[in-house]
């Protein structure tokens, strides 16, 4: 049995028919049997007219295939399994712009009734107690009262009005402001206080 012809010399064969060379001068150049050289061009012709494509051009047509379609469509379209088709494809060097198609990714459900939120109870506040202090009883910080002292009550301030002296000074005087007398009034009894003390001066 002859041994089968290298896929190199077949190309080579065919690209020779191809231009025009006659079958003996493509026997004589590829030192190939002339009967064989027929045999090669009677196959090929007839592969190609009725579409049948070889193992390596099936191969280049599934790369180019897995550039717009996915593995499964692929696999569907040769009837060739996933694996296969992976295995055949792993060193191509369009492999990195293979289709991958998207994952469908499913939308989150959406609690219709919005989570409220938990409100943490206020502290309560804890009341002083309050202590009553004996006042019979000294206490530290207590000053002890001689018997000729006593305790003068808290100095209530009263509500103050500003009467001007229109004088040199601009002096203003402060007047509680529930004084009935009048801005005038006010000022004559000033003047007659400050011309007293200046004649007690000069005595």
């Amino acid at each position: 049995m002859a041994a089968p012809i290298k896929k190199e010399i077949i190309k080579k064969l065919m690209e020779m028919h191809f231009d025009g060379v006659s079958k003996k001068v493509i026997a004589t150049t590829l030192s190939v049997h002339l009967e064989t050289v027929k045999r090669v061009v009677r196959r090929e012709l007839k592969r190609a007219s009725d579409g049948v494509l070889t193992k390596q051009e099936t191969y280049e047509q599934i790369a180019n295939d897995r550039l717009t379609m996915s593995l499964s469509e692929v696999s569907a379209k040769y009837k060739i399994g996933k694996r296969q088709i992976s295995e055949v494809t792993k060193d191509h060097p369009l492999r990195p712009r293979f289709f991958k198609p998207k994952p469908i990714r499913r939308p989150k459900e959406h609690n219709k009734e919005a989570k409220k939120p938990k409100l943490k109870p206020k502290p309560t506040k804890k009341k002083k107690d309050v202590v009553v202090i004996d006042q019979s009883v000294m206490q530290k910080g207590h000053v002890k009262l001689q018997k000729n002292e006593k305790i003068l009550p808290n100095r209530v301030h009263k509500p103050k009005k500003s009467v001007p002296m229109f004088d040199s000074k601009n002096t203003v005087l402060f007047v509680d402001i529930d004084d009935l007398r009048n801005p005038e009034e006010i000022r004559s009894e000033w003047r007659i206080k400050q011309e007293l003390s200046l004649k007690n001066l000069a005595v």
